[in-house]
């Protein structure tokens, strides 16, 4: 189950690359489809959910995406529909809820080590940390253009052993 649904979202949005892109443009972080899960803007990289929280997923495509969502839904739209049980929280709502200080909230933010350009992006279920911490360790090959004094917020995911 879990496997199909990531097949699904690869598909999807290499459907969406391929279906949005003239031969004169270029892959460009711009041009992915909108993502909302349970009318909340997010993205594929940000979002940290279980594949079984989801109940349904809508895919709209060219004029109907645009239709419904307007201009920002020019390459597409996913929605993702969350059973009700579900609680998912923004970065900012889950670090109120475990009380981190202020001081940590400044920092750029990854997860699963992988750099999130608009934190306020970020949507969590909670039951699928498997840890949340600072680092200052960042395995990226172009890590050379980052002081290596920087810290970082580190989201990891639970994976399959944890769960």
């Amino acid at each position: 189950m879990k496997m199909h649904f990531l097949l699904l979202v690869c598909y999807i949005l290499l459907a969406f690359k391929g279906a949005t892109q003239s031969k004169s443009e270029t892959s460009h972080a711009d041009s992915t489809p909108l993502v909302l899960v349970n009318g909340l803007l997010t993205s594929i990289k940000a979002l940290v959910m279980h594949p079984d929280a989801i109940q349904s997923i809508d895919v709209l495509k060219g004029d109907n995406a645009v239709a419904k969502y307007g201009r920002q839904a020019k390459y597409g739209a996913i929605i993702i529909h969350a059973h009700k049980h579900i609680k998912l929280y923004r970065l900012t709502e889950l670090m109120d809820k475990l009380n981190w200080p202020d001081s940590l909230r400044k920092y750029r933010v990854l997860v699963d080590e992988v750099l999130i350009d608009d934190p306020a992006l970020i949507l969590v279920q909670e039951s699928e940390i498997s840890m949340l911490g600072t680092t200052n360790h960042v395995d990226w090959p172009d890590f050379c253009a980052t002081p290596t004094s920087e810290k970082f917020i580190n989201i990891l995911r639970r994976k399959k052993a944890d769960q």
